[in-house]
Parts: structure tokens; sequence; C-alpha cells
């Protein structure tokens, strides 16, 4: 087998990619900043605990009703879990920041080594 193609050495990054990671990195930051202002509000603590942390619960027992019916539909548990998972994401913003720190973390890696 001739792997000779394969490069193992790194790529050099081009212009344009090294150009679109800085916008990246820079539009990262804005969202990191953004959720770091918002998490730490008065509003954002009364829609949090007025919706999002109901609605959470409402989901996982809806889930559970619809798991333990006899002709359980599996869309509807699919659907359910799809809205789940989005609500815990925009629900807890430390998990959105992990998230956009981990991003940033490999963008950052990426560009200055």
């Amino acid at each position: 087998m001739n792997n000779s193609f394969l490069n193992l050495e790194p790529e050099e990054t081009s212009q344009q990619t090294e150009e679109w990671l800085g916008a990246e990195e820079s539009r990262i930051v804005k969202i990191l900043e953004a959720l770091t202002a918002i998490s730490s509000s008065k509003e954002w603590q009364v829609l949090k605990t007025e919706i999002f942390d109901s609605l959470i619960n409402v989901l996982e027992r809806n889930i559970q009703e619809e798991a333990r019916k006899e002709d359980t539909k599996p869309t509807v548990l699919s659907r359910l879990s799809g809205e789940l998972k989005w609500a815990e994401r925009y629900a807890d913003f430390s998990k959105l920041e992990q998230y956009y720190k981990g991003l940033l973390k490999s963008i950052r890696i990426k560009l200055h080594g």
C-alpha cells in the first residue's frame, strides 16, 4: 500500500484562512462578552426561572410519559428530546460559554500555534 500522498507535516494556513479565523475569533469573543453580560443581569435570571427551568421540567415529564406508553412513537420522543436539548443548551449559559470557549481555544491554536 502506497501512502506517499499523505503529508505528515502540517500545512501552512493560507492568508484567506487566517483572515477567516481572525474574523471568527473576534465574533466568538463578542459572543462570550455578551453571554457574560446577559447571564449576570437580573432580567435573565427572571427569564431563566420563569421560562426555561419550567420548560425543561415539562419536557422531561413529557418524554417520560411518552416512553411509558405502550404505543411509544419514536418521532415524538425524538422531537421532545431535541426540544429538551435546545432548552438545556440555552437555559444554562455556562454550558454555552464552555462551548464557545472551546471553539475560541481551537481557533487561537490554529492562528497562533
